[in-house]
C-alpha cells in the first residue's frame, strides 16, 4: 500500500497546470510523478496512512473505505492538511477523472480536484473531500443516499444546492427528508425530474434554508421536515405520508408567523 503524501504548493500548482492542459487534449498522461517527487510532495504529518490504487462503486464506497483507512492509522480527526486531498485526487485520477472509451479525460472545474477556493462553502465541491467530510459528520447512519450514491466523479446538483447551504449541511432530518423525497432507492438514482423548477431539490433547500431561525432544523426529524413543506412538494412524498399532518402543520406555520418562508 501507499503511504499518502500532501502536495507542496509547487506540487499544486504542477497539477494545476495539468488539468488546465487536459481540458486542450484529454489524453495527455497524469503527472504521478508529483506523487513521490520530493520536490513536489512531502509526508503527511498527520499520521502514516496507508491506501492502494482500487476502483470505486460510489462516493459512499470512497467515504467508507478512506474513513476505514484513517481509523486504522489511529486519525480521528477531520482530515483537512493542506495539500492531502490534491494528493487523494492526482492518487485516484482514474476514479475522480476517468477516462472514456477513447482515453479522454474530462476534468471539469478546478474546484473538483483543488482546495483553492477562499469560500469555505465552495471547497465542499471537492470530489473527495466533500462526500468525506458529510460522512463524518453524519456517520455511517445517516440518510444520504441522494448525496453519497453518485459515481465518485460526478458532481449532480444535490452537491450544489444541499453542502453549500451549512444549514442544511448541519441537518440530518432535511439530509434524509431529500434523499427520502428525491432518491430513488430501486433505481439507484435521482427519481426522474427532481431538478424540477417549483418542487424539485432546489426549490426545497430554498424553502428550508429560509425557515426563520426558531425552526431549528438540526434538532428536526425527516417526518418533521416534511410535514413544513407547502403542497407543490406532495408529490415527491411516499404514498403513506400523512396528509393532515402536513396541512395542519403548513397553517400552524402561517397564524405562527404570518408570513410564507418561501423567498430570496
Amino acid at each position: 500500500m501507499d503511504q499518502i503524501r500532501c502536495l507542496s504548493p509547487d506540487g499544486i500548482r504542477q497539477f494545476a497546470r495539468y488539468l488546465k492542459r487536459l481540458r486542450e487534449d484529454g489524453r495527455l498522461a497524469p503527472p504521478r510523478h508529483l506523487l513521490t517527487d520530493d520536490r513536489y510532495s512531502n509526508a503527511l504529518t498527520l499520521g502514516d496512512v496507508r491506501v492502494e490504487v482500487r476502483e470505486f462503486a460510489s462516493r459512499r464506497d470512497f467515504v467508507e473505505y478512506i474513513d476505514r483507512r484513517f481509523r486504522a492509522a489511529g486519525f480521528h480527526e477531520d482530515g483537512d492538511e493542506p495539500g492531502m486531498w490534491e494528493w487523494l485526487s492526482l492518487y485516484y485520477i482514474d476514479a475522480t477523472c476517468p477516462p472514456d472509451r477513447n482515453g479522454t479525460r474530462k476534468p471539469g472545474v478546478d474546484g473538483r480536484h483543488l482546495m483553492n477556493d477562499q469560500d469555505a462553502r465552495r471547497r465542499l465541491r471537492h470530489l473527495l473531500r466533500g462526500p468525506y467530510m458529510l460522512y463524518r459528520q453524519h456517520g455511517p447512519g445517516g440518510q444520504l443516499d441522494l448525496l453519497l450514491e453518485a459515481p465518485l466523479h460526478v458532481h449532480r446538483i444535490a452537491s450544489t444546492h444541499i453542502v453549500e447551504r451549512p444549514r442544511i449541511f448541519g441537518s440530518p432530518g432535511a439530509l434524509a427528508a431529500a434523499s427520502r423525497m428525491y432518491f430513488d432507492q430501486v433505481a439507484g438514482k435521482p427519481k426522474r425530474g427532481y431538478s424540477d423548477v417549483e418542487s424539485g431539490l432546489r426549490a426545497f433547500c430554498k424553502y428550508i434554508n429560509n425557515l426563520p431561525d426558531c425552526f431549528d432544523l438540526a434538532e428536526m426529524s425527516a417526518d418533521t421536515v416534511m410535514a413544513l413543506l407547502p403542497g407543490q412538494f406532495e408529490k415527491w412524498m411516499d404514498s403513506d405520508t400523512d396528509a393532515e399532518q402536513i396541512a395542519d402543520m403548513r397553517v400552524l406555520y402561517v397564524e405562527l408567523h404570518n408570513a410564507e418562508p418561501y423567498s430570496d
